[in-house]
C-alpha cells in the first residue's frame, strides 16, 4: 500500500497535499492533479482537484462548501472501498446508470449538507454542473427533474445515504 501512495504522489507532482481530518476517512488528502481548475474527483484515499490553492480559497477548511464537497467525495471513496477500486472505476466508466446513481447520491449529500450548514447552492448551478459530465449522466430533462426533486424535498435517498448525512453532524 505504501508503494501505491508513493507512486500516486509521484504521478501528481510535487505539490504539498492538503491533509484531511480523520472524520473524512477513508479519504486522507486533497491533492492537485492534472487538469484545469474546477474539477474534483476521487480515487480513494485521495481527492484530486485541478488547482489546490483555488480549491481551498473557495472552500476554507470546515466551511460549508468544504464540508459538503468532501462529503460528496467521501461517498465515492466509501463505495470504492466497498466494491473494490478496480470494479468501481470500470463500472463508473462503462455503466451510465451506475454513474448517474453515484453522482445523484453524491450531489444529494453535497446539497443537503451545504443547506444544513447555511450555504445555498443555486439549483441552476447544480443542473449545469450535472449536464457537463462526459459522457453524459442522464438526459437534460431527467437531470432537471431530479434536481427539482431534491430542492422541493420529494427526493427520498436510500437509508444508507441519509445515515451518512446525519452522521456528519
Amino acid at each position: 500500500m505504501k508503494s501505491y501512495i508513493v507512486l500516486l504522489l509521484l504521478l501528481i507532482g510535487c505539490n504539498i497535499p492538503h491533509k484531511l481530518d480523520d472524520k473524512w476517512e477513508p479519504l486522507t488528502h486533497v491533492v492537485e492533479g492534472p487538469g484545469g481548475s474546477g474539477w474534483v474527483t476521487t480515487i480513494s484515499p485521495f481527492v484530486f482537484v485541478g488547482d489546490l490553492e483555488k480549491f481551498l480559497e473557495k472552500r476554507p477548511v470546515d466551511s460549508a462548501p468544504y464540508n459538503s464537497i468532501l462529503l460528496h467525495e467521501r461517498w465515492h471513496a466509501l463505495t470504492q472501498e466497498e466494491m473494490g477500486l478496480e470494479e468501481f472505476l470500470l463500472k463508473y466508466a462503462t455503466n451510465q446508470k451506475f454513474r448517474w446513481e453515484q453522482e445523484r447520491l453524491g450531489w444529494y449529500l453535497e446539497i443537503e449538507l451545504a443547506m444544513r450548514q447555511g450555504h445555498w447552492i443555486d439549483p441552476r448551478i447544480v443542473k449545469s454542473g450535472l449536464k457537463k459530465y462526459t459522457p453524459s449522466l442522464a438526459s437534460d430533462s431527467e437531470i432537471d427533474e431530479w434536481v427539482d426533486s431534491v430542492y422541493n424535498g420529494s427526493f427520498v435517498p436510500p437509508p444508507g445515504i441519509k445515515a451518512l448525512l446525519d452522521s456528519f453532524e
